[in-house]
């Protein structure tokens, strides 16, 4: 039962993490819209598949959470880095963030090839 509601919240956190990037009226978003349903779907899927492992669910559902997080902070990441004052640990932030989502991309990948 307390997966269930872990698994809920988890889901909720994505969301709000999502919405934030994409309500900035400021950023052309149309790329980023096209890899985060992608993810999105693939998140649907393995919840699917896994639908009697709540165990699994959970992690992957960790996962997807940590992913729009890191998505919403590389974005905030990327509007600093179109200025002048942006820092070699801005850029190295970036590619640290872009690493993990890379990471979570290849484990989704290979959990629906499994």
């Amino acid at each position: 039962m307390f997966e269930n509601y872990r698994i809920k919240n988890l889901e909720q956190e994505a969301d709000i993490n999502i919405r934030v990037v994409f309500d900035n009226p400021r950023m052309d978003m149309s790329d980023e819209k096209k890899l985060i349903e992608d993810m999105k779907i693939k998140y649907a899927s393995l919840k699917e598949r896994f639908k009697h492992d709540k165990k699994k669910i959970l992690k992957i559902a960790i996962d997807w959470r940590d992913y729009t997080e890191d998505f919403s902070s590389n974005e905030t990441l990327r509007e600093v880095a179109t200025f002048a004052d942006a820092t070699d640990e801005d850029f190295q932030k970036h590619n640290e963030i872009m690493a993990r989502m890379n990471e979570i991309q290849k484990r989704f990948d290979k959990l629906l090839k499994d």
